[in-house]
């Protein structure tokens, strides 16, 4: 995993850019333009009107 560009983690709570890992960066530590782009899309689609997704108040 060390040897790793980009990671992400996907989870209820969203798509999170993982930036290191036991106390290392991941890559160059900053989010890649492929992460940035699925965080991006995943958020602007929580926007989106879907009977897919419903929206939990918590």
């Amino acid at each position: 995993m060390h040897e790793a560009l980009h990671g992400i983690d996907a989870a209820v709570g969203g798509v999170t850019p993982i930036n290191s890992l036991d106390d290392e960066p991941v890559g160059n530590g900053e989010p890649g333009p492929l992460t940035v782009k699925i965080r991006d899309r995943f958020w602007a689609m929580m926007d989106e009107p879907s009977p897919l997704i419903e929206a939990i108040e918590y």
